[in-house]
């Protein structure tokens, strides 16, 4: 929502900055009309709404005339984040599609939405395709201009081999996991499927109750290492 000046004068005051929180009735600014005899006439503009100041367009002295825009409040309790996607994702999506969202000052936190708009149009350059997510904002986390990871869940599936992935490797563009068989380290090429926040799936390489072992700090894990099988505090 944009506010404009209702006369022609001379910022006197302006009370708020980009990102205040605001009120409805609250006064943003003081325009000063000029000398009309010996007073000062001074004319408040006041806050239409409840919201964020996204905008300002004025600073304290400068002069403005009758119906120039001063700045702009936005309502965050929604609010709208566009996304580019590889075309080759548009038939995984559908407008309603539930998104959650990532954001860096507040890393344990996920935010969810909905998918509100899907452009039929691709980027021939890109190839690329813009969508639309509408957000449920109550907490106000999100500022307008804030960027953002959005998290689309394409595929669901059940019931299927996945390990977390700090347990892959990767060497010339293959994928590896690291086996315990009798005390030693085996290195297995694995072929993975769906990639998660947090977990792969494994279409083939390794069989259901393998036990997986991955490399801590400095000490990385080479095939044929032999190890230690730790068991309720005692060696085996």
């Amino acid at each position: 929502h944009r506010v404009f000046s209702k006369v022609s004068g001379t910022i006197k005051e302006r009370f708020k900055e980009e990102g205040d929180f605001v009120k409805e009735g609250d006064i943003l600014i003081y325009i000063d009309q000029g000398e009309l005899g010996f007073r000062f006439e001074l004319v408040s503009i006041i806050c239409p709404m409840d919201g964020y100041v996204e905008k300002v367009y004025v600073d304290k002295l400068d002069n403005v005339h009758n119906n120039e825009p001063l700045l702009d409040i936005s309502r965050i309790e929604f609010v709208k984040a566009k996304i580019d996607m590889l075309g080759k994702y548009l038939p995984s999506i559908f407008v309603g599609q539930d998104v959650y969202l990532e954001i860096d000052s507040y890393p344990d936190k996920r935010i969810f939405g909905n998918i509100s708009l899907i452009s039929p149009h691709i980027n021939t350059r890109t190839q690329t395709f813009t969508a639309e997510v509408m957000v449920n904002n109550e907490d106000r986390l999100l500022k307008p201009g804030m960027f953002t990871r959005v998290m689309i869940p394409v595929i669901k599936k059940k019931d299927v081999l996945a390990i977390p992935k700090e347990y892959i490797t990767e060497e010339a563009n293959s994928k590896y996991v690291f086996i315990v068989e009798k005390k030693r380290i085996s290195k297995h090429k694995v072929e993975i499927g769906v990639i998660g926040d947090r977990r792969i799936e494994i279409l083939d390489g390794i069989k259901k109750g393998a036990f997986v072992a991955k490399s801590v700090g400095k000490n990385k894990l080479g095939d044929e290492d032999r190890i230690f099988v730790v068991t309720d505090g005692s060696y085996n």
